[in-house]
């Protein structure tokens, strides 16, 4: 082959058209274009579960707190306790406007000290709690030593330990235990000082009654009114004391009966509860992303007290995004906010319905300008008057857990919001017949809430929630 022939074959090769340049273009544009799809949808399942798995650490952390800081909740008035907490209803956990944390509705009796409600919580500390002793404190062992009357026993009181918690629940108290002997190195015996069953029962004593402000109460030997000088310790509960207020304590006292020649060893109370108002802080209801002043997650409380005596917690987490970057995050959710839509946790009536077409339940909220919160993802925590074993009961009864709504659909003029799984109550569905439908309440998350802070506009995401029993 020749040099010539060889030139000319290599002129005659084709390139490409303009119309092939433009189809490998477009091939190439959409790949990377699909590319750019496949990693935007990823990292945004990336956040998601990322947040999912936030949302799920607090809710745990929440539980912990919860349960360390819940006790049996009692009240000075028996009836508020059925007002406030109807049997099996979910009711919302209000927070304290000062202190910024959750605490118990109902509100002060001028009559009576602290709270009408409160938690009866057991002490952080070792019990017995000791409040003297006569080599714990380097006193002299003589220092106790019986007196024929209280008066002479208060110089004496500056060698008392407080007890470590304020607002002692007097009727917790199981008894203030003396050990005393006969001689420095003697036997101890022990003597108990309980307060009289009358006074438990609220039956006036003019010798052993608590003072005008409900602090001091007086606990006598064996817990037996016998004589008007008998011997008593008096105990300052500290029940107005409030959450800052000075340490429960012991005021005066006589222990002449126990012997002139006697020698007090110790004095100790055996077992008693305080009473709490605080749940917990708003602080650890939140969730800061890396780097930032504002909180990216938080989560509010219901609660419900069960017909059988239970008591159960419910907590709703939400995604927060602020609509301005200054904005500070205080939410609307203090004793005297109302449900509505200004409030993280709205209260709405729906209405629940079956639709047999696909076999799925859904919700329609009574007003229709109320339907933008039938999102999915939307999180209900349902209530409603049901027949359970043929008795109707006469307070609305709350799902067993909440329910999700799967997806929003418009039919006709009607919102429906399709829920994931069917909702349940008192063990059983509340939707007995698929041919009927049940008028029911919902808990469910806000879109939008103004903080109490600055008024700054906030966003909310429904994320998770979480049931749990207490104690």
């Amino acid at each position: 082959m020749t040099l010539a022939s060889r030139d000319s074959r290599t002129t005659s090769r084709r390139g490409f058209t303009l119309l092939e340049v433009l189809m490998a273009a477009i091939i190439i544009s959409l790949g990377v274009l699909g590319i750019t799809a496949l990693f935007a949808g990823a990292a945004r399942q990336q956040q998601i579960a990322s947040q999912t798995t936030r949302s799920v650490i607090a809710s745990k952390n929440g539980e912990a707190i919860i349960a360390s800081a819940f006790g049996q909740i009692n009240a000075n008035q028996p009836t508020v306790l059925a007002t406030e907490f109807p049997p099996d209803v979910w009711v919302r956990i209000p927070m304290d406007p000062t202190f910024h944390h959750l605490t118990l509705p109902g509100v002060d009796d001028p009559g009576t000290p602290g709270p009408d409600i409160y938690f009866l919580v057991a002490p952080t500390v070792g019990l017995p709690a000791e409040i003297y002793s006569a080599t714990s404190t380097g006193a002299d062992y003589l220092t106790l030593r019986g007196r024929d009357t209280h008066n002479a026993m208060r110089p004496w009181i500056n060698a008392f330990q407080d007890l470590p918690n304020r607002r002692i629940d007097p009727f917790s108290v199981s008894e203030i235990r003396v050990t005393a002997r006969s001689t420095p190195g003697g036997t101890p015996q022990l003597y108990s000082y309980r307060l009289p069953a009358r006074v438990k029962r609220g039956e006036p004593e003019a010798n052993v009654w608590p003072d005008a402000t409900g602090n001091r109460w007086q606990f006598v030997i064996d817990g037996r009114i016998s004589a008007k000088n008998q011997d008593f310790i008096e105990l300052n509960c500290r029940l107005d004391s409030g959450n800052a207020g000075p340490f429960a304590s012991i005021g005066q006292f006589r222990i002449a009966g126990i012997d002139g020649n006697h020698y007090i060893d110790s004095i100790e109370v055996v077992d008693y509860r305080w009473r709490s108002d605080r749940l917990i802080s708003l602080r650890d209801r939140l969730v800061f992303a890396a780097g930032s002043d504002q909180p990216s997650l938080g989560y509010s409380v219901l609660y419900r007290r069960t017909s059988d005596g239970g008591n159960q917690m419910a907590l709703i987490t939400y995604g927060l995004s602020a609509r301005t970057p200054s904005g500070e995050w205080l939410p609307p959710e203090r004793i005297n906010d109302e449900d509505g839509p200004l409030i993280e946790l709205n209260f709405g009536d729906v209405t629940v319905h079956y639709d047999p077409n696909v076999s799925q339940h859904y919700v329609t909220m009574m007003s229709q300008d109320d339907a933008r919160y039938l999102k999915p993802g939307q999180i209900l925590f349902l209530q409603a008057e049901l027949d359970i074993d043929g008795d109707t009961f006469t307070e609305r009864v709350g799902a067993d857990f909440a329910v999700r709504v799967a997806r929003r659909q418009k039919v006709g003029p009607e919102v429906r919001g399709y829920l994931e799984t069917a909702p349940r109550a008192a063990g059983q569905a509340m939707l007995q017949d698929y041919g009927s439908t049940v008028s029911a309440s919902a808990w469910l998350v806000n879109e939008s809430v103004r903080s109490l802070e600055d008024n700054s506009d906030w966003f909310l995401t429904p994320l998770e929630f979480r049931v749990f029993q207490l104690q």
